[in-house]
């Protein structure tokens, strides 16, 4: 076997392995499973493992315990270990519920749904409102804001959860994460009810006998500076009664959990996990002197009134770390460092109920997005095939394993699969697929001059790896930063769409070239049959690029007009809040049907959104409108809720509602001006990158370029999109899935002006002795072919899509489907006729510095003459 042949067989070999391994992944974590049964798999014994089973589900049931609780308590009880069934990796004989956790986790979905897709559970948080403002100092509002942003926080941190918090009265906070396992949503409420306060405490001299004595039966007779309080108790591993008595000064140190700048779980010393705290400059200096003026006394660390250490002072610890020990498993070790660096809720907080929800894009949508999907990406396909023949299939392949690659990673960096995501991927296909096109017709081009096919192949991938790296390490860039500074459903985007430009560059690149080099090496391919379309085109761009510039300020302008009239009637209840209604049911209806009727029934109604949720016995049906309008638009003090339910009772009499039910209430926005704020600046460091980065690939002209394309379509997709055109787009709003949408734009319009550019660059090293413009129409036009089976590829899923999807997927569609065609259309006529005038502007000042340069050399020249 030859080097080359072997080359193949590694290479081929190592892509299968990733593939089936990815592959693996997702088919083995993408659903639920009992956890029991998980348990049962695990074991590595069957001794005693049916009573423990049993003898857990009956506490579970009992004593309403999640099922890993029950299985610790269960086993602790019997006097069992769970480390006995199964191993944790790295773990010296852990703890029972550190198993039972392990076992849980193992037990969960790797890749989640969305609440838009899946539903989930809806947690309804509040606080005692009199409590929170007697002092005085606050008002409520900022209590319940302050709330709202650190349980965002402890959400964010927990990984890509996606949830959704907003404000649902002046002390309640709705809480919606995906997922309704109970054991799931268990977990979720300890990470948000817990204040996570943290205080320290010198532990006294009496201490120890004061424990004895209480312990003896004598009253210690407690000095009133002191307190009593109680060390944390490992089930497993249960403490002397006079050791976990402590008696520590009343008045904690200054010290508190304000002054920890950062916490992370760490492997303690005893095998179990702990967190370790670092303080910032204020946290560092009290510690110091704490210690300083306490050495040889015990501190004791207490958080939300439990003493989960209290070690020895031995010296004075001035570099500003503590850790706080408690044996616990990794998991708990993580929630509470995330806890404690999002920072101690200032009131305590209650769960006031919680419900599950249905999908937010209703059933029917999702079943026709599916569908859509399904025929799209078919049809796309068929065009491939029959365009480019062999190498279509070759592109199918690629696809496949594309997708693969993608859905496999989700899975294995446990994220959530939202609508936002779904944007990611589509435009990650869509990249997907210009990166073979450019393959392709890079290789067409090599053969169009003679050359033999595997000399065509191997120039051709050459040439288009340039162009293929450039647009998807910029947009690689982009998502990075989003990824960084944004949060929520922006953040969800971009982790995806990095996935899948990581998934492109291995599919495109290494498994292309490794089905391309065996048809080479068995030499049976002389060379590579496709359609050609737009050969030899010869249009002149940059003369119509004055008409092209009118066009788009005149439809900025109309834009500009539509928003500015519209105001904040543009924006969905996503961004501003409003009404929102409940009303009970007895049987719930498809939500699409009922949102279409509440539309046709009442103009106020036009852009309410609608979810059913609650338990088997327990549905209702919430109705959301952004406006506040009981009192302004309904006459004569009739209220919303009324007015809903008489419609609903008319249309659908089988829900079983009644008149005078359910309630109304006003909401805040599900997007705040902290996510305003975070998306604002995570798109200022995007163009801040993508200038920086461009002007290193290229140079400035070509960065202000891709940008001036970039602000021009999100405008004009924005403004087109708002436009109210009857029976054609209608009065939308712009809605959470409308920003997804627009990411993807900006992904798609970079990416379709960084080929157009490369071609460019490539074009002035090989024509030196032709004018500038003469170049960038040659590239326009080399590149014409390829920009548009690309648009059409991508288009064909996204009109599928526009067709039969419904809602939400209606508009994400819709601001797709005009991304499209205005990042086509920028491609040609915004981003390169501004390009070539920054680069003249700049070439003529490099011109007139020649010319003093010149002159000034001359007069010096004479001078010295």
């Amino acid at each position: 076997m030859n080097a080359l042949k072997k080359s193949i067989l590694y290479r081929l070999v190592f892509a299968v392995v990733i593939v089936g391994m990815w592959g693996y992944s997702f088919l083995t974590g993408h659903e639920d499973k009992d956890f029991y049964v998980q348990f049962q798999n695990e074991a590595k014994t069957v001794e005693g493992l049916a009573e423990l089973i049993t003898a857990a589900k009956a506490l579970e049931e009992k004593d309403e315990l999640s099922a890993p609780a029950a299985l610790a308590r269960a086993a602790s009880a019997d006097g069992k270990k769970l480390h006995a069934y199964v191993d944790i990796y790295g773990r010296n004989e852990p703890s029972n519920k550190a198993v039972a956790q392990f076992v849980f986790e193992g037990s969960q979905a790797k890749l989640r749904k969305g609440i838009d897709i899946q539903g989930g559970t809806e947690i309804i948080v509040s606080f005692d409102a009199a409590a929170a403002t007697a002092s005085g100092d606050r008002k409520l509002d900022d209590i319940r804001d302050e709330v709202l942003e650190i349980l965002r926080n402890r959400v964010d941190q927990s990984g890509l959860v996606e949830a959704q918090l907003r404000p649902t009265g002046p002390n309640t906070i709705s809480v919606t994460i995906p997922g309704k396992k109970p054991d799931y949503v268990a977990q979720f409420i300890k990470i948000l009810q817990e204040a996570a306060k943290l205080s320290f405490h010198v532990v006294s001299d009496q201490s120890d006998a004061l424990a004895e004595a209480e312990v003896n039966g004598v009253n210690p007779n407690t000095p009133a500076s002191l307190k009593r309080v109680l060390l944390f108790e490992d089930e497993d591993n249960p403490l002397p009664e006079e050791q976990r008595i402590l008696y520590v000064n009343r008045i904690a140190e200054k010290l508190a959990g304000k002054h920890v700048k950062n916490a992370q779980p760490t492997m303690g010393e005893f095998g179990g996990y702990e967190v370790s705290l670092s303080f910032n400059q204020e946290g560092a200096r009290l510690f110091g002197e704490i210690t300083q003026e306490n050495v040889n006394r015990r501190l004791a660390v207490v958080l939300d009134g439990t003493v989960f250490s209290a070690p020895n002072i031995n010296e004075a610890i001035l570099g500003g770390n503590a850790s706080i020990s408690g044996n616990f498993s990794q998991h708990e070790a993580n929630q509470l460092s995330i806890k404690l660096r999002c920072g101690n809720l200032p009131v305590d907080i209650r769960i006031d109920g919680q419900f599950t929800t249905d999908p937010q894009l209703g059933q029917a949508a999702i079943s026709s997005g599916i569908l859509s999907i399904y025929v799209g990406f078919g049809l796309t396909l068929l065009g491939l095939l029959m365009y480019y023949r062999g190498s279509g299939a070759i592109a199918f392949v690629a696809l496949a394993v594309n997708i693969v690659l993608i859905f496999g990673t989700l899975t294995l960096v446990g994220a959530t699969l939202t609508l936002p995501g779904i944007a990611g991927i589509v435009l990650t296909i869509g990249m997907a697929v210009d990166a073979n096109i450019l393959i392709f017709e890079r290789i067409r081009e090599e053969l169009n001059v003679g050359k033999s096919f595997t000399t065509a192949m191997r120039v051709g991938y050459q040439r288009a790896l340039v162009t293929i790296l450039d647009a998807n390490l910029t947009t690689f860039l982009t998502a990075f930063i989003l990824a960084k500074v944004g949060s929520g459903p922006i953040k969800g985007f971009a982790v995806t769409l990095m996935i899948g430009i990581i998934a492109t560059l291995f599919s495109a690149l290494f498994v292309t070239r490794i089905i391309y080099d065996i048809m080479v090496a068995k030499n049976n391919v002389k060379t590579l049959k496709m359609m050609q379309l737009l050969s030899n085109c010869r249009v002149d761009f940059l003369s119509r690029r004055k008409a092209a510039a009118m066009l788009s300020i005149a439809v900025a302008i109309l834009g500009a007009i539509t928003l500015v009239t519209r105001n904040s009637n543009a924006l969905s209840i996503d961004f501003r809040g409003g009404t929102m209604v409940t009303i009970p049911v007895e049987q719930s209806a498809e939500v699409d049907a009922i949102a279409s009727v509440l539309s046709e029934a009442d103009k106020r109604f036009s852009t309410a959104r609608v979810v059913s949720k609650g338990t088997a016995d327990d549905r209702m049906i919430e109705i959301t409108i952004p406006e506040v309008t009981s009192q302004e638009e309904d006459g004569a003090g009739g209220d919303i809720r009324q007015a809903v339910a008489t419609i609903l009772i008319a249309k659908f009499p089988d829900m079983g509602i009644q008149a005078n039910t359910g309630n109304q209430q006003e909401i805040g926005p599900a997007v705040g001006s902290r996510f305003r704020s975070q998306a604002f600046w995570a798109m200022v460091c995007s163009l801040l990158g993508i200038l920086i980065y461009i002007s290193f690939r290229f140079e400035l002209s070509y960065a202000v370029g891709a940008i001036a394309a970039l602000i021009h379509d999100v405008f004009i997709c924005t403004g087109l999109f708002c436009l109210p055109i009857p029976l054609l787009i209608g009065e939308r709003q712009i809605s959470l899935p409308v920003i997804a949408a627009l990411l993807t734009i900006i992904g798609y319009s970079l990416n379709d002006t960084i080929v157009v550019f490369d071609r460019i660059r490539e074009n002035i090293g090989l024509h030196k002795d032709r004018p500038f413009n003469e170049i960038v129409n040659l590239s326009l036009n080399q590149t014409l072919a390829r920009t548009v089976l690309t648009s059409v590829s991508t288009g064909i899923v996204v009109v599928t899509l526009y067709l039969l999807g419904g809602g939400a997927l209606n508009d994400f569609a819709l601001v797709l489907l005009l991304g499209i065609v205005v990042g086509t259309y920028s491609s040609l006529f915004v981003a390169t006729p501004v390009m070539m005038i920054v680069h003249r502007k700049r070439e003529a000042a490099k011109q007139a510095e020649r010319e003093a340069a010149a002159v000034a050399a001359s007069s010096a020249n004479k001078a010295t003459a």
